[in-house]
């Protein structure tokens, strides 16, 4: 296997920068996350009823130690020392149990200025079944194998020149499963959940540029009312408004009603129709003051 620089000495060429990062740069590498495990029966001293192997494996038959300064293996805490170092190829675990559990796998990288990668991966000992309420099924071998990527967004000068100088692995390593496929069904599901989601995104688009038309138009009427309040008015009158009516009162205010005149006889000379027409005022008089 090619040696590769170390990181210590790699990061004293490039000093404590790292050379800076390569804007716009990305680098992909592929990899395989899984386990393989084995049946051999109930073991009387501890139960344990498999041996299984958890390992990190690249794609394309690199060797990924030019940039991976180590691999972390967290077990289950039921484990004597459950957290596995492992900082040379092959970076992989092999135990021995009884139970399915998920993995914690942290990767480190020769340019410390990276962040870490975690990955988790469940690992499998038994068939599954169909029916969830089934137990599950036994099988002398199981493999469990998911593609996965590793991306360098704008790696420094120190990574990209390491990720340039990768040299490839003897013998090749092949995966059991059909690992193409898998990937080849998962870009499939992942273009078609991005077309959905592009889609209700511009259903969405399209709603709350409707609704912002609507909102300005309402807008625009509303500071034309504010500015015209009269010709607005007629406006709304002439599309059939209701307009407010004035109702004037048809009451009229009682007057208290004349009083009868009094009625005036003709004077005469005469002494006995001067005491007639005396007598008949008095009368007149009187009615008129009881009607009242």
């Amino acid at each position: 296997m090619a040696g590769t620089p170390s990181s210590s000495s790699v990061a004293h060429d490039y000093g404590p920068d790292s050379g800076g990062r390569l804007k716009g740069v990305r680098v992909v590498k592929p990899i395989i996350v899984g386990n393989v495990a084995k049946y051999f029966g109930k073991r009387e001293e501890d139960g344990h009823t498999h041996q299984w192997t958890v390992f990190l494996r690249p794609y394309l038959n690199e060797d990924y130690s030019a940039f991976i300064k180590k691999v972390h293996f967290k077990l289950h805490d039921s484990y004597p020392n459950p957290n596995r170092i492992v900082t040379k190829p092959p970076f992989e675990i092999t135990e021995t149990g009884w139970g399915e559990f998920e993995i914690v796998i942290k990767i480190y990288f020769v340019d410390t200025v990276e962040r870490p990668v975690t990955i988790y991966h469940l690992l499998r000992l038994f068939e599954t079944s169909k029916d969830p309420t089934a137990p599950p099924i036994v099988k002398k071998h199981i493999s469990s194998e998911v593609y996965d990527e590793i991306v360098f967004m704008e790696p420094t000068k120190l990574l990209m020149d390491v990720l340039q100088s990768i040299k490839p692995i003897k013998p090749n390593w092949k995966p059991e499963s059909d690992i193409e496929g898998k990937k080849q069904a998962a870009m499939q599901s992942i273009n078609h959940a991005k077309a959905a989601v592009k889609s209700e995104i511009e259903e969405l688009r399209n709603k709350l540029k409707l609704s912002r038309l609507t909102i300005e138009d309402f807008k625009k009427k509303l500071s034309e009312a504010q500015q015209n309040p009269e010709q607005e008015k007629e406006k709304l009158e002439g599309e059939g408004a209701p307009t407010e009516t004035k109702i004037e009162s048809t009451e009229t205010e009682a007057t208290p009603s004349p009083l009868v005149p009094m009625l005036q006889l003709p004077t005469t000379t005469n002494t006995e129709n001067q005491e007639t027409s005396t007598s008949i005022e008095s009368t007149a008089v009187i009615t008129i003051n009881k009607t009242e």
